[in-house]
């Protein structure tokens, strides 16, 4: 029997509950919804849950339509247009495209009998009503049928959370419970193999608290203990009934406080008494239970409130101050009156918050993390600092997507958030010392071994450019990068390396995707070049860079792509560039995709084709036709032109400025309102920890970062007024403005651009450059018009 609050009544209290305290409104501009579905390949993959910025706990509903949850739209557990809620987990991956985490689930129930909690986990999934649902960052919450119970939570630090539930009293008396399943997961798979390996449950004989792990086995995890500390409040607790075994049936017990299981299936219900409202406070840990403990009494040790729903509103309004804060550095300003894109306020400061998601903070209470070799480190010992943990510099991070985040994200954070680069910087030179490799998809303390290269070192090379260099030590880093790059079998290391070093590619008779692999080494090889510059092994990076240009040797003259090559040096192109046979191979793409895969030689890719005129030609067409076959297929599939739902394509617009920058100008005010909205469906493919946000970002500002180097190429803004606080820990923080003058949807062409009083004349900008007016308080000044002109374009 379910009971029901007057719908408004809920909707009320929700709101009133959610209510923002702080005076800016880049909190309320942020609409966390955006990107949560998408059809096919163009699901955004991103979550509602509740956190702080960076935190490790992100807690938020895992949702489904049927007991057949499609994995594929459920990689972050969660899908705006699905009608019930299969618990509230506390893990879970930013925007990925595959599942994992989504570590210990847990739901208020009603009149759960004992032969319902032995049945199926779904026997305690609820229905809810969409308008019921509110969230905002560090803040979600919902009313759920079935229990007819409400449900807050709250991210109150990056390993501490709190649980509300309020159930509405009915005619009769009935049993309340809450239900802690330790082997939930962010998706349903649809295989018999557990995500679960392995898993306890220990209740204090107290009832009243309860301690939890798992190891879970994810689509990148491969192994990952995750531990919870909960601790109920507000109510009485008549007992636990624990229950464990596999997806076929389970075994259930009032009499004991503890079990284990390596079945696959480990929940207990907490059955209520003497009150209608339960709070559930938990600590999180990636090293053990008692440190999950710790994580939490240092969260809730901040607060002096006296009851639990003082110490709720408490946290509540301290989050809020802290998002509020933090989302304030990036303020957008818009005239609807000119441009007709009110909503994309709302994606650029949504995309924002996306930036200030990940990557995921691991250094625990104490400043301690479990490292890559799965040892309890010390940052203060390990790096000879003090650990604060306000202060990310001295942070441990993981959750590094670097394959993705090299291309604009992570230019993003070390432009804008100092503090944060220098975290990242040191954190993998953390991981290099621990592992003698360099990172190529960390999550937590495990090396997915996602994707291919090692194009996160983009962003050490950055990092040195843009004047990170005192505070990282590069020396082991570049040992590590040179050893991958040359050493067969080296740890994250290449493919046929020996092959390669003599040959100048990757054969296909050892790769299907030897193109791809030849392209990513290429790259990779002026990254380490450009890194040993910097620790003076001037041979090394003369051997390096001469290898960066090895792109060249998979050229086809006659099909005009790169094309894999056989060891007896014969190109294999693929009949049709955008075929079935194609996108096998080549590593998620086609071969128009990685045709453009030379973001460090740009010019070099140019001077292949038989004229500038003929590439400019060739690339209009590839923008022309992504406009024709996104017309008949949406972001359901891949388009086999510009793909704007894969960031393989982002920085292939910037070509353009190297021959007429005038369309890189047309087409990234064209591309944007094509494929990004403030809707659910508002990101043409996963936001992948932030790549797809920061593209959006930057390329709605007006700027793009050449990955890799202290550049970035000047575009068309498509907003009215912008300004970023760029933050330092040296020095005064620096403010980037912008503001674009006579700015229409049809004003799309950069007449001129004045910065200082002067006129800029060039469609790219150094770093330093760009720093420095920043720090004066200088405006980019862009000045709109209708028509193409050469304003920008002089230089080339």
């Amino acid at each position: 029997l379910t009971y029901l609050l007057p719908r408004t009544a809920v909707i009320l209290s929700l709101c009133v509950a959610a209510s923002s305290s702080c005076d800016s409104g880049s909190l309320d501009a942020v609409d966390v919804f955006i990107g949560s579905s998408g059809p096919g390949f163009g699901y955004g993959s991103v979550s509602p849950a509740a956190q702080v910025p960076y935190g490790a706990l992100r807690i938020g509903p895992d949702t489904t339509s049927s007991p057949a949850n499609i994995e594929f739209r459920h990689f972050s557990g969660y899908n705006y247009y699905d009608t019930m809620i299969r618990g509230f987990s506390h893990t879970r991956l930013v925007g990925a495209g595959v599942s994992d985490l989504g570590t210990f689930g847990v739901m208020p129930v009603r009149n759960l009998t004992t032969d319902a909690l032995s049945s199926t986990e779904s026997t305690w999934w609820s229905t809810f009503r969409k308008e019921t649902e509110v969230a905002r960052p560090g803040y979600y919450s919902v009313f759920l049928d079935l229990p007819s119970a409400s449900a807050e939570m709250v991210a109150v630090s990056e390993f501490a959370g709190i649980h509300k539930y309020n159930f509405s009293s009915g005619p009769g008396e009935d049993q309340l419970g809450v239900v802690v399943d330790i082997c939930h997961a962010a998706a349903l798979l649809q295989t018999d193999a557990p995500q679960c390996l392995d898993a306890g449950l220990e209740v204090d004989p107290s009832l009243s608290s309860f301690t939890g792990r798992v190891l879970i086995d994810g689509s990148l995890s491969h192994g990952i203990w995750v531990y919870i500390y909960g601790k109920l409040e507000g109510t009485g607790l008549s007992g636990w009934t624990i229950c464990n075994g596999n997806k076929s049936a389970s075994v259930c017990d009032s009499t004991s406080l503890e079990a284990e299981s390596q079945d696959g299936r480990l929940y207990a219900l907490a059955s209520l008494t003497g009150g209608h409202a339960v709070e559930m406070r938990v600590g999180i840990s990636f090293i053990s239970e008692e440190q999950a403990r710790i994580n939490l009494e240092a969260a809730m040790s901040e607060f002096s409130a006296s009851s639990s729903d003082q110490l709720f509103d408490a946290a509540l309004e301290r989050t809020t101050s802290v998002w509020c804060d933090t989302l304030d550095r990036f303020r957008v300003g818009i005239d609807v009156s000119t441009i007709d894109r009110e909503d994309l306020l709302t994606q650029l400061h949504t995309a924002h918050y996306r930036t200030l998601m990940s990557p995921t903070v691991y250094s625990e209470i104490g400043g301690v993390y479990l490292g890559m070799d799965k040892k309890v480190h010390s940052v203060s010992e390990d790096r000879g600092i003090s650990w604060d943990s306000k202060d990310l510099t001295t942070a441990y991070f993981s959750d590094l997507s670097l394959w993705d985040t090299f291309r604009a994200m992570l230019p993003w954070q070390l432009l804008a958030t100092k503090d944060l680069g220098i975290g990242i910087l040191r954190s993998i030179e953390d991981m290099v010392k621990t592992t003698g490799a360099f990172p190529r998809w960390v999550l937590g303390s495990t090396e997915s071994g996602c994707m291919i290269g090692m194009h996160g070192a983009a962003a050490v090379l950055e990092g040195l450019l843009k004047g990170y260099d005192d505070y990282f030590n590069v020396t082991e880093i570049q040992a590590a990068m040179l050893e991958q790059a040359t050493v067969p079998g080296a740890p994250n290391g290449r493919n046929s390396v020996e092959f390669y070093l003599e040959h100048g590619y990757v054969p296909t008779e050892s790769s299907d995707i030897a193109a791809s692999l030849t392209l990513s080494y290429a790259f990779d090889d002026f990254l380490l070049a450009g890194v040993s510059k910097y620790t003076e092994d001037f041979s090394v990076a003369e051997e390096a860079q001469s290898r960066s240009k090895n792109y060249k040797n998979i050229w086809s003259p006659l099909r005009e792509l790169m094309c894999s090559k056989s060891e007896a040096g014969e190109l294999h192109c693929p009949l049709d560039p955008i075929g079935p046979q194609s996108w096998n191979m080549y590593k998620e793409g086609d071969a128009f995709h990685w045709l453009y895969f030379v973001p460090h030689d740009m010019q070099g890719l140019i001077d292949l084709f038989p004229t500038k005129n003929h590439f400019l030609s060739s690339l209009e067409t590839f923008f022309e036709k992504h406009v024709e076959s996104h017309d008949h297929i949406g972001s359901f599939l891949p388009n086999p032109y510009f793909w704007a739902g894969n960031e393989v394509c982002h920085a292939t617009l910037w070509f353009f400025n190297l021959l007429d920058c005038t369309r890189s100008q047309y087409w990234s005010r064209k591309i944007i309102p094509m494929h990004f909205s403030a809707t659910p469906e508002g990101l043409p493919g996963n936001d992948d920890y932030g790549s797809m946000s920061s593209f959006l970002l930057f390329t709605s500002l007006g700027l793009f970062p050449q990955a890799g180097t202290d550049r970035y190429f000047i575009g068309s803004p498509s907003i009215s007024s912008s300004s970023l606080v760029l933050r330092s820990v040296d020095g005064p923080d620096a403010v980037l403005k912008i503001t674009a003058y006579n700015n229409t949807d049809e004003n799309v062409y950069v007449q001129r651009l004045i910065i200082g009083d002067e006129e800029y004349k060039s469609p790219v900008i150094e770093h330093d450059i760009l720093f420095q007016h920043a720090l004066n308080g200088n405006t980019l000044e862009f000045y709109m018009g209708p028509d193409a002109s050469s304003g920008l374009c002089s230089e080339y």
